[in-house]
C-alpha cells in the first residue's frame, strides 16, 4: 500500500492560487462610478494606481511562489527516488552478507 502524504510543493500551489484569485477578485470588483471634477478625477487615478500596483505586486510573489514550488517539487522527487533506491541497495547488502554468512 502506497504511503499518502503532503508535498510542501502542494501547499505553495494552493497559495499561488488563492493569492491569484485574490488578484483577479480586487480587479474584477474594483471599477471606478461617476462623473468626476478635476480633484476628484486626480484623487481617483491615485487610488487606481495604488490598486494596479498591489495587484502586481500579488502576481510578482504569486509568481515567484510558483518557481520556489517547482524547485521543492524536483527536490521531493528526487528525494523520494534517492529513498526508493538506497531501500533497494539495502536489501541486496542484506543479501549479499547472508549469502556470505551461510
Amino acid at each position: 500500500m502506497e504511503k499518502s502524504k503532503q508535498r510542501i510543493s502542494g501547499v505553495y500551489t494552493v497559495t499561488v492560487t488563492g493569492i491569484l484569485v485574490l488578484a483577479f477578485l480586487i480587479c474584477a470588483v474594483y471599477i471606478p462610478m461617476g462623473s468626476f471634477m478635476q480633484n476628484e478625477f486626480l484623487s481617483v487615478m491615485r487610488v487606481n494606481r495604488g490598486i494596479i500596483s498591489m495587484v502586481f505586486c500579488m502576481t510578482i510573489l504569486a509568481v515567484t511562489i510558483l518557481g520556489i514550488e517547482s524547485l521543492i517539487f524536483d527536490f521531493e522527487i528526487t528525494q523520494d527516488k534517492v529513498l526508493e533506491s538506497s531501500e533497494v541497495l539495502n536489501e541486496k547488502l542484506d543479501a549479499w552478507s547472508k549469502n556470505l554468512d551461510g
